[in-house]
Formats: C-alpha cells, sequence, structure tokens
C-alpha cells in the first residue's frame, strides 16, 4: 500500500513537472507581456521547482534550486559601469533586427515599438548583473519586468527609468553630436519609440513595415520626419 501511495505522487509530480514545463515554454515563447502573461510565467517557475524535488523526493533539490534562482536579485548594489552596460544593450539591441512587429509584443517572436528598447535594456540588466555580481542592476531588472512602459510612459519618465534630454527635433535633423548611443526618440503624443545607434543609423520595431529594421536617417521612413522628443535610460546618463 506504501508503495503504491509513493507511486501514485510520483507519477502526479512527473505530470506537474511535464506540465508546469511545458506552460513555462509556452509563456517564454509567447511574444506578449501583460500581468497575465507575467502571473502565467511566475506559477510555472514555482511549479517547476516544487515538482522536481517532489519527483526525485528530494526538497533538497528545488531548495537548492530555489536559492540558485533568487541569489542574482540578492547581491548587494554596485556602481553601474555606464559604457559596459550600455554596449550591452546595443548588442542586445541589434539581436532583434528582422524580428517580427507584434503589438504588446516584447519577445523575439515578435515585439512592438518600446518593447524593443525594454527588453534589450532589461537583458543587458540582468547578463552584466550577474556577470559583475551587481544587485543593483538585477533588481532593476525585475522592476523593468513588473513595471511595463510604453512608448509614452518611457516620455514622461515613468518611474524615473529614463530621463529627457530636453532636445527636439525630427530624426532626419537630429544631431548626433547631442545624442549618446541607446538614447530614445519618441513620436509626438508617445506613438512610437526608436532607439538611436550611432552615426546616423536608428532601430525601431517598425508596424509600417511589419518588423525591425535598422535605417540611417537619410533613408525614407515613415517616422523619420515626425517631432520627437529625445530621452535616455536614467543608469545610462552621462
Amino acid at each position: 500500500m506504501k508503495n503504491y501511495v509513493m507511486n501514485f505522487f510520483g507519477l502526479r509530480a512527473k505530470a506537474i513537472f511535464v506540465l508546469s514545463s511545458l506552460c513555462f515554454a509556452v509563456a517564454v515563447w509567447t511574444p506578449i507581456h501583460n500581468v497575465w502573461a507575467m502571473s502565467f510565467t511566475a506559477v510555472s517557475v514555482g511549479l517547476m521547482i516544487a515538482s522536481l524535488g517532489m519527483v526525485f523526493k528530494k526538497w533538497w533539490i528545488s531548495i537548492i534550486l530555489l536559492i540558485v534562482m533568487v541569489s542574482p536579485f540578492c547581491f548587494p548594489d554596485k556602481a553601474i559601469d555606464r559604457e559596459v552596460l550600455r554596449e550591452a544593450y546595443l548588442k542586445e539591441l541589434r539581436s532583434f533586427e528582422g524580428v517580427k512587429y507584434v503589438w504588446g509584443g516584447e519577445a523575439s517572436s515578435g515585439i512592438d515599438c518600446s518593447g524593443l528598447p525594454r527588453r534589450a535594456y532589461r537583458n543587458a540588466l540582468l547578463s552584466e548583473g550577474i556577470k559583475t555580481l551587481n544587485g543593483r542592476m538585477t533588481r532593476l531588472y525585475i522592476k523593468q519586468w513588473f513595471y511595463d512602459s510604453s512608448a509614452k510612459a518611457l516620455s514622461e519618465s515613468y518611474r524615473s527609468f529614463t530621463k529627457p534630454v530636453h532636445y527636439e527635433t525630427t530624426i532626419q535633423n537630429s544631431i548626433d553630436a547631442k545624442l549618446e548611443l541607446g538614447d530614445l526618440a519618441v513620436t509626438a503624443g508617445g506613438i512610437h519609440v526608436i532607439i538611436y545607434l550611432g552615426e546616423g543609423y536608428w532601430i525601431q520595431s517598425d508596424p509600417v513595415e511589419g518588423g525591425v529594421i535598422i535605417k540611417h536617417k537619410s533613408e525614407a521612413n515613415f517616422w523619420f520626419d515626425d517631432r520627437v522628443s529625445l530621452h535616455r535610460w536614467s543608469n545610462l546618463w552621462i
């Protein structure tokens, strides 16, 4: 009888692990980033960790996995190397070139205009935070992940994530000397956001062209004639 009960719970634990793993894979693949998607991801991860200990009948496995996952966000605060973070951010931005446009998306399977700089910046914060054991960066990653920021919110310094550059122009008439790599150009009304890559090149997830593109400001683009306000991530401010 005891073996029957143990086998029953063992099979149930395996089923929970498989199901939660599938749910996590779906959550990662699905481009939409909202409260429901975040909750779905968090619950899936929690069930995966708990069920893994049940499968092997060793709770310490779940405890160790939980500690490993949580530890990067418990690192002490350190000063942020802005240039290193900026370089990682620009690399992440370029990695999304060619990804299709999906409204509300924030993944390699689909991304929108504000999702592009948010996701790239978050990825840079997490990777550099773990490399340097910098809790300030990893906790900012969590804050950025939890609090969604539209293009309009980015232009309004939502939760102090960004700062205004106090310089308004059009992309075509922008003066490169006044810009830092990674600066955000938000069109009037907070409809669209474009990111500066340097030497006159800009990257955006363009709903008109249907995906993430990199173009020089001298090239034709629907948004390059619009009036924009310029903004910068607070932790990249020099």
